[in-house]
This record gives C-alpha cells, structure tokens and sequence, in this order.
C-alpha cells in the first residue's frame, strides 16, 4: 500500500507563532529580508521532524509539505526544511497564498491519487495574539472526506509536547 502524507510547516513541523511581530513601517525590501530570516531561523518541532525524515526515507511513501506562505519565501523555507529533514525532491514543496487555498491543493491530489491522503496540519492562527483561531472550513473539508486522514492541531500538539517531556526528563 502506497501513503502519501501531506504536511503543513508553520506550527506544526516548527514552532512559528511566537516568531510572529508584525513591524510593518519598514520599506518592502526590509521587511522581506527580516521575513526571509525568519522563516530561516523557526524553532523545528524535533518529534515532527524526526517523523517526517522517517516518512521521506520509507518504500512506498511521498511526504509532501503544502504551508501558507508568501512564494518569494520558497528558497528560504526549502533550505530549512532541508537543514532540519534532509534533501527532498524540490517540486515536493508547495506554498499557497492562504490556508484556504490548500483545499485546491489537495483537490488535485485526490484526483491524482488512489490510496488515502494523509493531512497533518494545526490549521490553526492568531495565536500570538493570545487566542487560538482554527481555519474551519479547511477543516471541515479535510474531516468530512472520506479519502484523506487528518491529523489536527491536538494531536500535533500531543507529539510536540512528548518532546518537551523528553526534555525535562534528561535534565
């Protein structure tokens, strides 16, 4: 049996939220290059990490990474990714402009594919801002069709936290 896992990037393979601030009087070019440096430097989640260079390195398995962020960032979130899981084909990361987008996305996998889908994304936003929001029509979507398998937020937050206790647990 063949898997395919689709996996989002931003809080759930690496800890994004609270390197949110959004400083927005700099010129364009600024906030880019401050962007770009970012999204260099997120904190990974090692656990999710660790399990997506697992799926890479399996027989009969694609990992694919679908995240909702600006395409100028696309070199800068390939060579993490890269840093953190190991090389990977190129064309196995796609980013889209919204959370909502993906749902095209993963529309053309399931055209594509015949196995189930396996989504693993928090779907969630505004964090750093003190309230957790979810992106519910995504969610909907993912959890009503009967082809794709859908890890959400807790169970993420589950794994992550795993490797918080590992962490205390050897100092």
């Amino acid at each position: 049996m063949h898997k395919t896992y689709i996996f989002d990037i931003d809080n759930t393979l690496c800890d994004t939220w609270p390197t949110l601030n959004f400083t927005k009087k700099n010129y364009f070019f600024l906030r880019f290059l401050q962007e770009a440096r970012r999204v260099s430097l997120i904190p990974p989640f090692e656990n999710m990490m660790n399990g997506v260079s697992k799926r890479i390195k399996r027989e009969n398995t694609d990992v694919y990474f679908l995240s909702a962020r600006h395409r100028s960032l696309w070199p800068f979130t390939y060579v993490y990714l890269v840093r953190h899981i190991g090389f990977f084909n190129p064309s196995k990361l796609i980013l889209v402009p919204s959370a909502n987008d993906k749902i095209k996305k993963i529309n053309i996998f399931l055209t594509l594919l015949i196995d189930k889908l396996i989504v693993v994304d928090d779907l969630s936003y505004n964090t750093e801002n003190g309230q957790t929001l979810y992106y519910t029509d995504v969610i909907k979507y993912l959890t009503t069709n009967n082809r794709v398998k859908y890890i959400g937020k807790s169970k993420i937050d589950l794994i992550n936290s795993k490797e918080s206790r590992n962490i205390v647990n050897t100092k």
